[in-house]
């Protein structure tokens, strides 16, 4: 018997041009985090190694305007299951962040940060629920990777001064040769093409699959030719972790499985500080110009985290202020001018104190676990579903083991971070309720009501 309150639905649905609306801004919003609004910049400017205080109007008010317009296109009937994903974990792990700003060392700049970090998390909850149905959400990373990887691509063939480091580069001129594409960085572009990758993957999953094998392919080329060792390690990695968790029956062992590299990688980091031995073989692993001196960064922070070790020295005003920036360390030059620690778990201890680390552990690292065992437990939805929670798991294995070498966690726009939010929001949403598992907008009801019968 043909369930007539679900055809009359479709029939009553969002029209065609609220779908592509919604579907717009969805690419919008990727548009915004991934392609820089400064593409292919030139990185022997010698401000690039000034203090970095001042906001960007532009930035802000793109961001804001993104924010706004994400939440004003949710779908009424679905923003309550929006509003589901702001747990007391998630809204206490915010509240804390607020704490650490009044606090601030600087608080007219932690508030200004987060602020706009507040706008992203608003965003990355909710531009998952703007796509249509899973297949529509395969066609925009179709197009948008295609794009992205083209701009790229043409980047390196026609501007390859401004699309690969040079050693006129006025802060690394040891990267030279490494592609950058339009991103300010190779370590940027390397997490980008690592992202592709897994969109890539899911795109074959769930549509078109040589579509989704040529996004995969030309973003692990450019990731092999940017040189970025972090990204490059951690691929295969998460692709093999991601599978084991796949097949993990019990939620122990599905914990044992995505935490223990995230364990091993920080603790070799703080053995790294305090041993010579570890930290030979550490810079062996990583042979790579951007990763020396990382140790020095890692100490220099841990003496500044025991400083202030409940509050922090306030969210987001640390690296790269004029006071820090002013300092002369007694080991290195290079650990007060890093742009961050190189580490997302000692930025926040750092910035909000060991109280906003282990909020934030609860809610970026704990709380996925738990809903992606419950979403496999609970849920029997079919291959659509399961591209869909693959492709977030993938996100969110690779986001909490980069923060183990970079720092994103937080960190308003920052690439990674808006991915990792919304892996983090998107296996709690389909733990809870079936999220783009409907089907394509545009199909007729009533032709294919076999597939919606009772």
């Amino acid at each position: 018997m043909t369930d007539n309150t679900t055809i009359m639905a479709y029939r009553d649905g969002p029209s065609a041009w609220i779908v592509l609306s919604r579907a717009a801004t969805a690419f919008l919003v990727l548009s915004l985090i991934i392609i820089p609004l400064d593409p292919f910049s030139n990185l022997s400017d010698p401000l690039m190694a000034s203090a970095w205080e001042a906001g960007d109007v532009v930035n802000q008010a793109s961001y804001t305007l993104m924010g706004v317009l994400t939440l004003s296109m949710i779908p009424i009937g679905r923003f309550r299951q929006f509003l589901s994903g702001f747990t007391p974990l998630a809204i206490a792990a915010v509240a804390w962040l607020g704490l650490a700003a009044l606090t601030s060392q600087n608080p007219e700049l932690s508030l200004r940060r987060l602020a706009f970090t507040l706008v992203v998390y608003l965003t990355a909850a909710g531009w998952m629920f703007l796509p249509g149905g899973t297949r529509q959400l395969s066609t925009i990373l179709s197009v948008f990777a295609a794009v992205v990887l083209m701009l790229c691509y043409a980047g390196i063939v026609l501007v390859p001064s401004h699309t690969i480091h040079q050693f006129a580069d006025f802060l690394e001129p040891g990267l030279a040769g490494d592609w950058r594409g339009i991103f300010g960085h190779k370590n940027e572009a390397g997490a980008v093409m690592a992202l592709m990758t897994f969109s890539g993957i899911f795109i074959t999953h769930t549509s078109r699959k040589l579509i989704g094998s040529l996004v995969a392919v030309g973003a692990v080329a450019f990731l092999i030719g940017s040189q970025a060792k972090t990204s490059l390690i951690l691929l295969p990695l998460v692709l093999g972790v991601s599978y084991l968790a796949r097949h993990s029956a019990t939620l122990g062992r599905l914990s044992f499985y995505c935490l223990a590299p995230l364990v091993l990688f920080n603790a070799f980091a703080v053995l790294a500080v305090y041993s010579n031995t570890m930290e030979t073989i550490l810079n062996s692993a990583v042979s790579d110009a951007s990763f020396t001196g990382r140790t020095d960064v890692w100490q220099y922070a841990i003496a500044n985290i025991i400083e202030r070790p409940v509050l922090g020295h306030g969210f987001m005003a640390f690296w790269r202020t004029d006071q820090v920036l002013s300092e002369t360390p007694s080991m290195d030059l290079w650990a007060n001018t890093a742009a961050h620690s190189h580490n997302g778990y000692l930025d926040m201890a750092l910035t909000t104190g060991f109280p906003g680390l282990l909020l934030c552990i609860a809610f970026v690292v704990i709380g996925p676990i738990i809903s992606y065992h419950r979403y496999r437990r609970d849920n029997s939805s079919g291959l659509a579903l399961a591209g869909l929670s693959t492709f977030l798991l993938q996100i969110w294995l690779f986001g909490i083991y980069f923060n183990c070498f970079e720092s994103a966690l937080f960190d308003r726009g920052n690439r990674v971070w808006f991915f990792l939010c919304s892996a983090v929001f998107g296996l709690y949403y389909i733990s809870k309720f079936q999220l783009l598992n409907e089907r394509p907008p545009f199909e007729d009801p009533v032709r294919n009501k076999s597939r919606i019968t009772a």
